[in-house]
């Protein structure tokens, strides 16, 4: 490109659109997590212990998926 004044003017007004346009889109971003509930402090797994109740929810989880496929393994059996 070559380097005169309308070049420079253009680069110029590029630059500006970009600058503009990074910041009204970092007020909305900022603004919208402000809404969401977003306090600054990122929420970490590192922290999480398991508690009791968590423990039995596991448990129970895991016996009723293999109460159905007990169940499903004895209704094909039964079929045959």
């Amino acid at each position: 490109p070559r380097t005169n004044m309308h070049t420079y003017r253009t680069l110029g007004n590029l630059l500006a659109m970009v600058f503009v346009n990074s910041y009204d889109r970092s007020t909305r971003v900022y603004q919208a997590m402000r809404l969401r509930g977003f306090s600054g402090q990122f929420v970490s797994v590192r922290h999480f212990q398991a508690n009791h109740a968590d423990l039995l929810t596991l448990v129970l989880w895991i016996s009723l998926v293999l109460v159905i496929l007990i169940m499903d393994l004895f209704w094909e059996f039964m079929r045959v």
